[in-house]
């Protein structure tokens, strides 16, 4: 994955995923709200152009939180508003808050999906510093 800071510098990230997305589906309301937590490492492979310190870090951890968090609602607006598909089995994770078939029957989930709400919250973690790793070191000193 690669990011550019302001002044146009680029940084290319190794991006893993820590841990399943934690998906929660309420259905209390007319309209389905779900919210999704992302937890990511990321292995900084280069930085090009700059000094590295912990605050820079931190930007690039807020980078890419955004840059995802932006790219999935994306995504989502498009499978969930657009082709009213349901990729992701956000009906399967709803399905659980009913206690009977009849009941989830009654609430229309097809009908309703379309309408649904979405919180993206995704939070990164600089974990490796790649060749950066003797400079980082060095700054912390």
């Amino acid at each position: 994955y690669s990011i550019k800071d302001k002044k146009d510098n680029l940084t290319e990230l190794s991006v893993t995923q820590r841990s399943k997305p934690k998906i929660k589906v309420d259905v209390s309301s007319k309209r389905p709200k779900v919210t999704i937590d992302i937890t990511i490492e990321v292995n900084i492979m280069s930085i090009e152009d700059r000094d590295v310190d912990q605050n820079e870090y931190l930007k690039i951890e807020q980078k890419l939180n955004d840059d995802l968090e932006k790219n999935i609602k994306k995504y989502l607006h498009k499978t969930v508003k657009d082709l009213k598909v349901d990729p992701v089995g956000f009906g399967n994770k709803a399905k659980m808050n009913f206690l009977t078939f009849d009941a989830w029957k009654k609430y229309n989930w097809k009908e309703k999906y379309p309408s649904m709400e979405y919180t993206v919250n995704v939070n990164s973690e600089v974990i490796r510093f790649g060749l950066l790793n003797k400079s980082l070191q060095k700054n912390s000193n």
